[in-house]
């Protein structure tokens, strides 16, 4: 069923008539639909944090940095809750990337590059960009440092602690605080994803294919070392195993959950009781299943895989492959970690929300202290409307008619036309899904769809089937056999993650979490990017939990 055309709201915008808009990555930031704090709040950082870190690079000038007052002018946009990306806006930033292009960026987006779009290159911002990514690359790791300590575990603890507490004025200020601790560590995620993550893998794959060692490519891509969200596995190990309680778990990574980054979700340390459930699990396991014993079995196969690609090259290029291999275990390492930290910030608005909550309540502002997801960060920070009671039903109207639609992958307009959500739609004519190549390997076995990485009962050695990931689902990636997603690219959290955990894996997919279902035997190509349906599961009604 079409929906109509949709006036303006705090939840839905019109874009330009002509502009091309993907909710394929987005997804993985901003989950779903989002309440109107998430998005007033998510979608200025995202905004301002994109053109903050391409003006660093140099990419855009002065006058483009500024939050464009018009949304027709802004990259981030959100149709019916649903956040998604200006497409021509990031291949327009592709183009002007030396070895950049907007074809290549849409294709890696998008799976096609539709026309229209920007593309070739635009070699005027060259001078520029060349002046300014040394300089980034010198100082990222001294950055990263400062702003890790700022948002460190510590300070995440006290402000979660100090919230419980707070007055309205002091909430207001530590809401400013971990605002801008978001808006610091977004932009240095994207930063390092932009400028240091992927032209080190840009310049990896290319060195892969001067010494045509193609076969090497999974093991160079994986094996970096411990990083945030690997060492929350080794972790959840050690308290399966004894080493290390649940309290002392959830002190460090409780800041994790379903939908983390959504606002008003509730996180491990609001609900640890599914991380006891996902335990149990991992306490079947035997030990030869260590993530540890993984980690550096990952890890001897990439140094042995950078031996024989300098052994593969000519002797005049070995030099500058030895540099591109040192700077690729420089930084690869580092993704994780900004992250955590942004995700860490975020807890702490969601704390500090949730207090306000409170007191907004007891002040008869609210019905309900999580009424407040409901306002938007500036209703929060200035005067709360006087009529706030009502906006928050009619907001939570809106909310619970967008979770009813769906919206294409991509669109070109100023709206998408959505359709009413279904139930999956398994037909036995589909046996084969083609997504995007993430981590190698050729896997065979059972498929399980999950919705809720809070699910305890996935059983080990399946091949897991999701719409998106996000750091709370790598408990359950563990588990694993292999991976398909989607959404997702070759720098995606569940891309990045499964190649760590040796997982062949498969994203972008779009459908795969509706045409397959729980019980199909599949056999899973992380190098080709394919999914093919051996064996259909015996129940065909079978509903996806």
């Amino acid at each position: 069923m079409s929906e109509p055309v949709e006036a303006p709201n705090v939840l839905h915008i019109r874009g330009p008539e002509l502009a091309v808009w993907s909710t394929a990555n987005a997804g993985e930031a901003m989950p779903g639909v989002l309440t109107p704090l998430n998005w007033s709040i998510f979608g200025d950082v995202a905004e301002l944090s994109m053109r903050s870190g391409f003006r660093q690079m140099g990419v855009i000038s002065a006058k483009e940095l500024r939050l464009p007052d018009d949304v027709h002018q802004r990259c981030i946009g959100i149709f019916f809750g649903h956040a998604a990306l200006k497409v021509d806006f990031l291949c327009e930033m592709a183009s002007r990337m030396p070895g950049g292009d907007g074809a290549t960026a849409a294709m890696q987006i998008l799976g096609s590059a539709p026309p229209g779009l920007p593309q070739g290159a635009q070699a005027w911002r060259y001078p520029f960009i060349v002046l300014r990514l040394p300089w980034l690359w010198r100082t990222f790791n001294r950055r990263l440092d400062r702003q890790l300590r700022a948002t460190s575990v510590d300070w995440w603890r006290d402000r979660i602690r100090k919230a419980e507490s707070l007055t309205l004025a002091e909430a207001k200020d530590q809401m400013r605080e971990g605002y801008q601790h978001f808006l610091d560590t977004t932009t240095l995620q994207t930063i390092s994803l932009a400028a240091v993550i992927q032209p080190a893998f840009a310049a990896l794959s290319t060195l892969i294919e001067k010494a045509q060692r193609l076969d090497l490519r999974g093991d160079l891509m994986a094996g970096y070392g411990s990083h945030a969200e690997s060492s929350m596995v080794c972790d959840m190990w050690a308290i399966s195993r004894g080493r290390k309680s649940l309290e002392e778990f959830v002190s460090e990574h409780g800041y994790h959950g379903p939908r983390e980054g959504e606002i008003s979700s509730k996180v491990w340390r609001e609900d640890p009781a599914p991380l006891r459930r996902m335990i149990e699990g991992y306490q079947r396991l035997g030990d030869e299943s260590d993530p540890a014993l993984l980690e550096a079995e990952k890890m001897q196969r990439r140094l042995i895989a950078e031996r024989e690609l300098l052994g593969a090259l000519p002797g005049w290029y070995r030099p500058l492959g030895k540099l591109i291999l040192r700077i690729a275990g420089h930084f690869v390492p580092t993704r994780g970690m900004g992250k955590a930290a942004e995700i860490r910030a975020m807890d702490v608005l969601r704390a500090t929300a949730r207090r306000m909550g409170q007191l907004l309540t007891q002040a008869g502002a609210l019905d309900a202290f999580d009424d407040v997801f409901y306002l938007t960060y500036d209703e929060l920070m200035g005067e709360v409307p006087g009529d706030a009671k009502r906006l928050v039903i009619e907001r939570k109207r809106l909310v619970k008619r967008y979770a009813l639609l769906d919206l294409p992958r991509w669109w070109r307009g100023p709206q998408p036309v959505p359709v009413l959500a279904a139930a999956p739609q398994i037909s036995s004519a589909v046996t084969m899904l083609q997504g995007i190549a993430a981590s190698m390997g050729i896997v065979e076995g059972v498929v399980e769809v999950v919705t809720d990485p809070n699910r305890s009962d996935v059983p080990h050695g399946c091949i897991l089937v999701t719409p998106t990931t996000d750091p709370s689902w790598v408990p359950l990636m563990f588990l694993s056999k292999a991976l398909v997603v989607d959404t997702g690219g070759t720098l995606s959290h569940a891309a990045v993650v499964a190649r760590e955990l040796g997982l062949p894996c498969v994203v972008g997919t779009n459908r795969g979490s509706r045409s397959l279902r729980s019980g199909d035997y599949c056999r899973v190509d992380g190098g080709a990017g394919t999914v093919e349906v051996l064996r259909r599961a015996a129940t065909a009604d079978h509903q996806t939990p």
